[in-house]
């Protein structure tokens, strides 16, 4: 196989026309626009070509150049499984500024990571309640915004002395974002789904 020249040809299938370059961008931390970042984002997150594409442009970004600087942008994933109304944890940060807390992956009510990003450190604590999460959100410095995005709606907190909370969350994809600037991905599965 040869050598890549242009990231366009790393599509596998045919992602939406109108969304492509931004996908790319997107992938590249090229977007400066914050309502840009998140409409890419929210269609990243509901569109599984786009997905793909995504996903595509992030393996050859790091296989490309795996010495280089940590971007702005940080994407890892926190994947749990909801199960008669008990967390399991599937899947934890797995870059070296990331580490779970979650000493097992025994069900239990809660699980906790904490992952670093241009905020500080982040601990998230997610609560099963009803097939449904309740993510608490603990900064280490005063943030003006959290989103988290997924079920194609965006959720903006404002956070209170460090902490917000975000209640309700059904089963599914969504991306935790502090200030547009890092995202951290929450797969929520659930064996009622």
């Amino acid at each position: 196989m040869g050598k890549i020249e242009n990231k366009k040809e790393l599509i596998y299938s045919e992602p939406c026309a109108n969304m492509a370059e931004g996908v790319i961008a997107f992938a590249t931390g090229s977007i400066d626009n914050k309502e840009r970042r998140m409409e890419v984002l929210i269609h990243i997150l509901t569109c599984q070509a786009c997905n793909s594409l995504y996903e595509d442009i992030l393996e050859y970004e790091n296989t490309v150049d795996e010495a280089a600087d940590v971007k702005e942008s940080i994407f890892e994933t926190i994947k749990v499984k909801l199960k008669e109304n008990f967390i399991l944890p599937l899947q934890g940060l797995q870059m070296e500024n990331f580490s779970a807390a979650v000493l097992n992956n025994a069900p239990s009510k809660t699980a906790e990571f904490k992952f670093n990003s241009s905020a500080g450190e982040i601990t998230a604590i997610l609560m099963a309640k009803e097939n449904k999460i309740d993510l608490e959100i603990n900064t280490e410095k005063n943030l003006k915004q959290i989103y988290l995005l997924g079920n194609n709606k965006c959720i903006k907190q404002h956070p209170y002395e460090k902490q917000t909370v975000f209640e309700n969350i059904a089963p599914g994809n969504y991306a935790l974002s502090t200030e547009l600037k890092d995202f951290v991905f929450l797969e929520i599965e659930s064996d009622k789904e």
